[in-house]
């Protein structure tokens, strides 16, 4: 690190996996659930953040199991830099274990990859992985 802000990753190269150093420059996409809650309505809210490497956060999306990626609300920032929060109320909950997961997209048309992406493949640390993040919850 002392000549430069690098990561380790991996690369297939025929039948070998190669390790490289590459340098850290700009962020990708991400998003996470943060916290789940009970509404007095009923509903289920999944609260989460969305941030980049300064370009806009146009949609965040939720997937709950295996259904549909659904929209989740934004709250909108003035800084460039901020986290973005977002929430997406649950309406059809059902009892037992779940999954959920978020997903991001910026202006630029970047989408946070799936967990199994090719693209994220052998990325050892978090700035490069930057895959959707499953969060299991009990309802």
């Amino acid at each position: 690190m002392g000549r430069d802000y690098v990561t380790i990753r991996g690369e297939k190269v025929g039948d070998e996996i190669l390790y490289k150093e590459t340098s850290v420059s700009r962020m990708n996409v991400k998003s996470m659930v943060g916290r789940v809650e009970r509404l007095d309505n009923g509903a289920i809210r999944v609260n989460g953040a969305a941030w980049s490497d300064g370009a806009e956060i146009t949609k965040v999306e939720v997937k709950i199991d295996d259904g549909p990626w659904r929209p989740a609300s934004i709250e909108r920032t003035k800084h460039k830099y901020s986290w973005n929060f977002w929430n997406f109320d649950w309406t059809d909950a059902s009892p037992g274990r779940h999954t959920i997961v978020s997903r991001a997209t910026d202006a630029n048309g970047r989408v946070q990859p799936a967990k199994d992406a090719p693209e994220i493949d052998l990325k050892e640390t978090y700035w490069e992985a930057n895959q959707q993040k499953p969060r299991v919850v009990e309802i």
